[in-house]
């Protein structure tokens, strides 16, 4: 039982040492005690890629690259408690818009904004959030005496009397057959110690910065029975970074707070590897950057090229200037996949990167999250059913229709939906809806009208563009 730090300024190679280290271990013995190596979400497929390809292995049986979801799933599937079933994001908010709706009456600040938009959504994350950092009802009783003792504010009270309510309401609702998302992480930590997976194990932990209190209780069992915990931490060392504004402040408070939970739990602490020499920049302007990044003064140096500052009058010169440059480069012989773009805020940037990129030619994927609400067939099926539930209105099918999914597969699908505009446009003339759809009399289009009024000849161009319609 013991706990080691590698420590490292960006690109000085410390996820290349502990994969080197695995994989130097996989070879030595290739079916001992568990190597475990917890990434966040966004890494594991990418770690488990690169252990799997990158050092000639024939197998990795023995070490598991995880995010400490999968691996409560893991230790839960062999100690017990994994039947109990995870309430997803929209279940959790149905949950949470039942409560407040069953308990509005018993509302004192929240009463009002119980039905407002987005309201539920706020507070099931909210909800989450206690979860993470191991707050139960019985924490908010607790806070809400003191409050009430210590004469705090009406306002405060009274919101975390309502929360309290919530939270109480929630936890009976989800009883024990079901847990939310970070209910796993609660009874992981519970089982790590009958888990013989965990017993012996190595355990690497890569890709954080700081921890949520659930993760740092999960560490806390992970340091009592694992033979040997390794935190891997973007830092300078820990003489630095005590400051709030300074660069690695959450690296070094994650470091002393897990220093310290190991003297608590009596582990011993092995003496760390600091990476100093930044091997991932490929020329000194990069090294120089990434070196003066958080200084001030940065010392200055003369520029070769390898970093170009553009500046724009507005958001859309700034990305056709970024447009311009990767064309230069592809020209020059380089490829689109082996160039990327970074950004913040990208409801800002998203529409004017698609936009302008297509007048330039640039094919482009923007990595985003994007709602199901408004995927065509989660429209397709919302817009049948509701068809079927009003009286086939007009409006619900032909938002079905507007999916593309009526259409023949692999046909051009341009063609059929001028056809389905002119459908829409005869249907719109002549107010078809409700048992209209069912009758049997034909349909006819008259784009022509003459002094007969009521004549059912018609031109052949109208005999072209009735067929059109009832295709």
């Amino acid at each position: 039982m013991t706990l080691r730090f590698v420590t490292g300024r960006a690109g000085t190679g410390k996820t290349t040492l502990i994969e080197r280290e695995i994989a130097a271990e996989l070879e030595r013995d290739p079916l001992g005690s568990a190597i475990i190596l917890i990434v966040p979400d966004q890494m594991s497929y990418s770690m488990e890629h690169s252990l799997s390809v990158n050092f000639g292995l024939n197998g990795i049986i023995r070490a598991q690259v995880s995010t400490f979801k999968r691996l409560a799933w893991r230790v839960l599937q062999e100690t017990g408690g994994i039947t109990r079933k995870e309430v997803d994001g929209f279940g959790y908010r149905m949950l949470v818009r039942s409560v407040l709706e069953e308990n509005r009456d018993e509302l004192k600040l929240f009463r009002q904004a119980a039905n407002k938009r987005g309201f539920t959504e706020k507070i099931g994350d909210l909800m989450k959030e206690f979860s993470r950092y191991c707050l139960d009802h019985e924490s908010l009783i607790g806070l809400q005496q003191e409050l009430s003792a210590g004469d705090a504010p009406r306002t405060l009270q009274d919101k975390v009397s309502d929360l309290t309510l919530l939270l109480t309401k929630i936890e009976e609702r989800l009883g024990t057959a079901y847990v939310d998302s970070e209910g796993h992480l609660t009874l992981l930590t519970s089982q790590i110690k009958h888990s013989e997976l965990i017993k012996g194990a190595d355990i690497y932990i890569d890709g954080f910065e700081s921890f949520t209190a659930r993760e740092y209780e999960i560490i806390t069992e992970l340091l009592k029975y694992g033979h040997r915990v390794t935190v891997v931490l973007p830092m300078e060392s820990d003489l630095s970074g005590h400051a709030d504004h300074e660069l690695f402040f959450n690296p070094v408070r994650t470091s002393l707070r897990l220093r310290e939970i190991a003297r608590n739990e009596s582990v011993d602490i092995e003496e760390g590897v600091h990476l100093g020499q930044a091997l991932r920049f490929k020329n000194e302007e990069l090294r120089h950057f990434e070196r003066e990044f958080e200084l001030y003064p940065p010392k200055e140096r003369p520029s070769e090229g390898a970093i170009t500052l553009i500046e724009a009058t507005d958001r859309r010169a700034e990305i056709h200037a970024v447009a311009r440059k990767i064309r230069e480069q592809v020209m020059r012989g380089e490829r689109y996949k082996g160039i990327s773009i970074l950004y913040r805020q990208p409801e800002k940037y998203d529409e004017l990167i698609e936009t302008i990129f297509s007048q330039y030619d640039i094919p482009v994927f923007i990595s985003r999250k994007k709602p199901m609400l408004h995927h065509p067939l989660i429209e397709f099926s919302r817009s049948v059913l509701e068809a079927v539930t009003s009286g086939w209105t007009y409006e619900t099918i032909f938002r079905a229709v507007k999916t593309d999914l009526f259409f023949p597969h692999r046909e051009d699908k341009l063609i059929w939906r001028e056809r389905a505009d002119r459908l829409e446009n005869y249907v719109i003339a002549n107010g078809i809806y409700g048992k209209r759809w069912m009758d049997e009399v034909r349909w006819k289009v008259k784009r022509y009208r003459g002094l007969e009024l009521h004549t059912t000849v018609q031109t052949d161009e109208e005999l072209q563009l009735s067929g059109s319609c009832m295709r």
